[in-house]
């Protein structure tokens, strides 16, 4: 007989698995790689000098690092989603600021 029931064996959902390499994730990797290409393409079609150039494919380099970096204070999103929020944000709205008085005498 199997000593487990039904119910101890259940697999949890919001287990989430992350390819490496290196310590890195895979998705980061692509992100950067694709983001560096489009800059090497998009400084090859531009007639400049060859500084400019290379510093235009530092810049998409690191434009893809930022885009994949984590903030310190929400690890689970990635930066370039937080700007796409906070550019569609609506600027119309004011939320109150919530004011309560302190009594003068109050106890510590």
């Amino acid at each position: 007989m199997n000593k487990y029931s039904v119910r101890e064996m259940v697999i949890p959902r919001t287990t989430k698995v992350v390819v490496t390499v290196f310590m890195f994730n895979i998705v980061d990797l692509l992100i950067v790689f694709f983001v560096t290409m489009f800059g090497v393409k998009l400084s090859s079609a531009i007639p400049a000098n060859p500084i400019f150039k290379l510093l235009m494919v530092l810049a998409s380099l690191m434009v893809g690092i930022f885009c994949t970096s984590r903030s310190i204070k929400n690890p689970g999103i990635r930066q370039w989603k937080t700007v796409i929020w906070a550019i569609t944000e609506d600027r119309g709205k004011y939320y109150p600021i919530r004011y309560e008085k302190r009594k003068k005498h109050a106890r510590i």
